[in-house]
């Protein structure tokens, strides 16, 4: 049997591991209480932190929509 990495006091992009945490209903691994930068909590598996899949509570994805959406809608018309 494998034993967990202690993750915690590590950060992964905007994520700082807090503690490990048991959730029901999740398959098997090691799960991880997260602080995101802007104050979120949020509960990830330990693969996803150390793979890169998350780093943020899904703050920054939001974030990349809005400048996205921005700068689509202020963009200067193309007449052709």
């Amino acid at each position: 049997m494998r034993r967990a990495i202690d993750e915690a006091g590590n950060r992964y992009g905007m994520l700082t591991v807090i503690e490990r945490t048991y959730p029901r209903g999740h398959r098997a691994g090691a799960y991880w209480l997260c602080e995101c930068d802007c104050g979120n909590r949020v509960i990830v598996f330990g693969g996803n932190l150390r793979s890169g899949n998350t780093t943020s509570c899904g703050c920054n994805k939001n974030r990349r929509k809005t400048r996205w959406n921005f700068r689509r809608a202020n963009e200067p018309e193309q007449n052709a």
